[in-house]
């Protein structure tokens, strides 16, 4: 595949993502949280979320958007102008990233390697459509990566890639910690290639550039960490080491193995593919076991530790937006183990006596079917994608109108002039809260237990717990038959909650009995960043 192709090949992904980009919300839960953050950053008020301090998070992502908040005003285009690079940076880092690791590899494994894994990643589904999310996924990635870059470039002898390597991988902790899982990764890598020429000056190379990973992450740990209020949410203590000697974790690791062929299927084409995920993982583990044998522990080692952090917060980590910062070193080993596995079913033709090492790539066709396979089951949904976003109508299309109902209830909310103090027990928190400004929350607090949703209290319980709680507004969901319809009966039987008037889709909205005599009807369109009418094609962006 020569130059040209690859230049057409970016030339098409950076099309495509041009014509996704708008000025809207693509809503995530998470998102609202990160944008809470980053309008808090931009007005000066630290990290906080309802008030209190929530440092106990990287600060990276929030920082992004205050910056852009500070540049544009509460406009989207600039946010998803932002995301949409880092998702055309992760193509161009795989491309960059799978020309150093197959450049130690026979002349017949690596032809069409960089390429095939350009075309892989670059079509991901999954990739195209976090591209255009308010969220960590794919900066992570493309720091993850442009960190892995700097080592390989460092084992060549270039030691100020190190250094670049290193402060990559500390933007990528200060978005995600298990950032840190590259970093000991890739420090691990370099220690253990003590055969390779020159082993001591890279290692002090290696060592050197560390101590501003270390500085960056210590700056977090001890000066920033500790500014968060008690009870906040806090990343570091999502790995809980008393766990791991119970019986349960061991279930637990299971579990997460079970779930890891569809998050592998899930990561590099969007979708979870029953029969083809085995096949997949099969093939990218014999990928894996030729990168060991070829001793590129620059590619096993990180990826090993990353998914054992992942295995040791819980299983539903192991899932397809989870995979993305190693879907370039699966693209690689998918395609590393297509090639060795027709290199044995099909060896080469012995070179003549003499000749060197046969230039016939047995991997190209296996290969070229292999990428073909996996750009046409993610073709569609990148077009679905580039539809949503250029949809007038946008969120009553995208992702079905899921998140519109959540969106009017935001809506209403932030023009009624509500005390801060007022909080909403609702099932989209960071979405509601985000919007109106209002502390917002998902679990119920009841005899001592923390309710992840709503409905795993009984239709009685729920209601005696949202009566003695501190929340003026309740926001139902009414599409669970077995459990909406009796807990609606049973709020309204407390006497203190009254259902409002305007519909909400299957959102229903109950607000505290006497509190709407308090409002401050003063219009506060601008409360939850979001003036008017915001979610219509021609109300103000926020």
């Amino acid at each position: 595949m020569g130059r040209r192709t690859v230049i057409l090949i970016v030339a098409t992904l950076l099309a495509l993502h041009l014509a996704a980009l708008n000025d809207r919300w693509a809503v995530k839960r998470d998102s609202g949280l990160y944008l809470s953050l980053g309008r808090s950053l931009a007005e000066g008020r630290g990290m906080a979320l309802a008030g209190r301090q929530v440092w106990g998070l990287p600060p990276a992502v929030p920082l992004m958007i205050a910056g852009c908040r500070l540049l544009v005003g509460s406009h989207y285009w600039l946010i998803n102008l932002v995301m949409s690079l880092f998702g055309c940076g992760v193509v161009l880092m795989t491309w960059l990233t799978v020309r150093h690791l197959s450049s130690d590899l026979p002349q017949r494994i690596r032809v069409w390697l960089a390429p095939a894994a350009l075309l892989i990643v670059g079509f991901s589904a999954r990739l195209f459509t976090e591209s255009h999310r308010i969220l960590t996924d794919v900066p992570f990635t493309f720091f993850v990566l442009l960190g892995i870059y700097g080592f390989l470039r460092g084992r060549r002898g270039h030691g100020v890639w190190y250094l670049v390597g290193a402060l990559s991988l500390a933007a990528a902790t200060y978005t995600r910690l298990p950032g840190l899982a590259f970093f000991v990764g890739l420090m691990a890598a370099t220690v253990v290639d003590f055969r390779e020429k020159g082993y001591g000056r890279r290692l002090a190379a290696a060592l050197m550039a560390a101590v501003p990973f270390v500085a960056a992450f210590l700056i977090w740990l001890l000066l920033l960490r500790p500014l968060s209020d008690p009870g906040t949410v806090d990343h570091l203590k999502t790995l809980n080491p008393g766990k791991w000697t119970q019986w349960v974790f061991l279930v637990d690791i299971g579990r997460s193995l079970a779930r890891f062929p569809s998050a592998v299927c899930g990561s590099m084409v969007g979708q979870k593919l029953h029969g083809f995920d085995l096949a997949l993982t099969a093939i990218i583990l014999v990928g894996l076991y030729t990168a060991w044998r070829h001793r590129q522990h620059v590619v096993l080692l990180p990826l090993v530790l990353y998914v054992g952090v992942l295995i040791a917060r819980h299983p539903s980590s192991i899932a397809p937006r989870y995979f993305l910062p190693i879907m370039p070193i699966l693209a690689y080993s998918l395609l590393l183990g297509v090639g060795t596995l027709t290199a044995w079913l099909r060896p080469p033709p012995e070179p003549p006596d003499g000749a060197g090492e046969t230039k016939v790539p047995p991997a190209k066709w296996p290969v070229t079917v292999v990428v073909v396979i996996c750009v046409a089951i993610s073709a569609p949904r990148i077009a679905r994608e580039v539809y949503w976003m250029r949809h007038p109508d946008f969120y009553a299309v995208f992702e079905g109108g899921k998140w519109k109902p959540s969106l009017d209830v935001g809506e209403y909310l932030a023009g009624q002039g509500a005390p801060e103090t007022g909080e909403v027990l609702t099932p989209n928190s960071s979405i509601i809260h985000y919007l109106s400004r209002l502390p917002a929350r998902t679990r119920l607090q009841w005899k001592g237990t923390t309710c992840m949703h709503l409905h795993d209290l009984a239709p009685e319980e729920f209601a005696k717990a949202a009566a003695a709680g501190p929340y003026r507004f309740v926001v139902v969901p009414s599409d669970r038959e077995d459990w909406s319809g009796p807990a609606r009966r049973c709020l309204e039987a407390t006497g203190l909650f009254r259902e409002v008037s305007k519909r909400f889709g299957p959102l229903v909205l109950y607000e505290r009995a006497g509190e709407g005599q308090n409002r401050r009807r003063s219009g506060r369109s601008a409360a939850g960043g979001l003036g008017g009418p915001w979610i219509h094609p021609k109300g103000s962006k926020a």
